[in-house]
This record gives structure tokens, sequence and C-alpha cells, in this order.
């Protein structure tokens, strides 16, 4: 399975995180200007990486412009905050900079503290900083706020790096057609006869599609390795014939199972039969999908 590491940093924390996120996954970073549609639809997930400043994401406009590119994928999001982060506020950054669109059940989102070094600051933020630090009534923060902090530690991205690792664990062995889908197919299957001019094809009907016995059979994975499923279907004059049913993969419905995307819509239209074949001697039935 393929993911990328996409990033914003003002002052290198996040750089730091998306580093090492990189390099533990094995993965690429990617300055998000530069990712193009090509490398994304190669992608099954994404992690995304920003700083807040001033209440605002980095990447605030760039989701806001590049959601519909998002929204189908698996995105866990690393937000960098102040190196001692107040809690409280992470649910309103979320809603005010996340599109609605990205806020998935799916979707993952951690937030990592961050650092300032005050020499590396902009005279702005210093003084920011500074300001804040004055009007603090909490001693504890009021230190923090008044000196260099540096917070960013590899350990800090050990929960989000085994949360990815699970995932890419579940997406390998997941299974991605059910008893929907082979109803579905039964149907079309018996209307492809019906329309045939074939002979005596034009006269079977189908009374059921079965998936294999074994998971792994039809996991990701594999269909990504073997490009089709092999199933089992009754077919024939009463529909009780016992057939092997061949399900092979075009790129489209590729595309698609591996995004966990449901795939009934890559069984090609009833114009035309060339996207399937039966062997009456061998009792074998292939079906081509788009």
């Amino acid at each position: 399975m393929n993911g990328i590491v996409l990033y914003s940093s003002r002052y290198g924390a996040t750089r730091q995180y998306a580093d090492w996120i990189g390099t533990d996954l094995r993965l690429p970073v990617i300055d998000p200007e530069m990712i193009n549609d090509q490398l994304l639809a190669e992608c099954d997930f994404l992690l995304i990486g920003t700083s807040v400043y001033l209440g605002d994401l980095l990447l605030k406009g760039w989701l806001k412009r590049n959601k519909h590119r998002l929204e189908h994928k698996k995105l866990f999001f690393f937000i960098v905050c102040a190196p001692s982060p107040d809690v409280s506020t992470h649910g309103q950054i979320i809603m005010d900079n996340i599109p609605g669109d990205l806020l998935r059940p799916s979707t993952d989102i951690v937030f990592l503290p961050g650092r300032w070094i005050f020499r590396q600051l902009s005279r702005t933020d210093g003084r920011v900083l500074k300001k804040r630090a004055l009007t603090e009534t909490d001693p504890v923060k009021k230190e923090i706020l008044s000196q260099d902090s540096d917070a960013v530690k590899p350990e800090n991205i050990a929960g989000l790096l085994e949360t990815v690792r699970s995932f890419a664990r579940s997406y390998t062995n997941l299974a991605m057609l059910d008893q929907d889908f082979c109803d579905f197919l039964e149907y079309k299957i018996g209307e492809a006869f019906g329309n045939s001019t074939r002979e005596p094809v034009r006269h079977f009907w189908c009374d059921g599609v079965m998936l294999p016995t074994f998971e792994a059979d039809y996991s990701r994975k594999t269909v990504n390795d073997k490009r089709q499923i092999v199933m089992t279907a009754y077919i024939g004059p009463t529909g009780q014939d016992i057939y092997q049913l061949t399900l092979k993969f075009g790129k489209k419905a590729l595309s698609r199972y591996a995004r966990g995307l449901d795939i009934s819509d890559c069984v090609p239209s009833l114009e035309s039969d060339n996207w399937w074949d039966v062997d009456i001697d061998r009792r074998k039935l292939l079906i081509q999908l788009d």
C-alpha cells in the first residue's frame, strides 16, 4: 500500500516530525504544493502535518482548496502546537480549520507539542509571546512563555506511528466484497445472459454467486497482487450448475477496491457482451471489470 507525508512548518518543528515519520514508515515527505493528481491517485493514505499559528492551521487554505482530492483518502493529521498545548482549544482548532467533508469517523487527528526558540522567531511572534507571558497568571505557563522551550521529541509520535501501522495491517487483510455485491453480480449475470444472442447461453440464468471460502483470497493485497478473484457461480439452464467464476479487475476496479470503495459500477453495461465469457465444457465463467 502507498502513503505520503505532507507538511507545512513555520519554524521547523512540524518538518522535524514529518521527517521522523517518513523515515520510520519509509514514506516520501513532500511539500503539499508539489503534489499532483497522479501521485495523489496512487496513495492509499496521507499523513498531513501542519503548525498552528494564531489559531489557524498553516494548511487551512490548502485543505479547503484540495478537499475534493482528499475526501476518498484515509487521512492522518498531526497538528503541532505550543510546547505546552492547551488541550481545551483542540476541538475548536479542528472545527475552524479542517473542512467538514474531511472530518469523517475514519480520520485520525493527533496534536503534538512544538517548540519556540526566541532567537529564531520573527519580531512580531517574539512580541506576541512576551505579551502573553506578561498577562499570564499561571506561574508554570508564565515561565514556559518567557523562555526557550523545545518539546519536540521522537517519542511523541509513537502513538501515531502505531495507529498508521495498525491501519496498514487491517488494510492489507480487509476483505472488500460482501453479499450485497454477490447479489448485484448475480442479477447482472442473469441480465447479460438474457440479452445475449449466444446459444445456448441466452437460455441460461444465474441463481447465486458465492465468495471464496477464505477472506484472504479476496483481501486488498491479494487483489492487488493477482488482479482477480476466483468465486463460485450457479448458472445454466436451471441455474443450478456449479461454475468457477473468475472476476478480473481492470484499472478502475483496482483503484476503487484499493481505496475500499464499491466496485459495482465497474461492471460494464449490457450494451456489449465482450466483458464476459462462458466455457460450458469446463464449467468456467469469466467476467472482466472496468
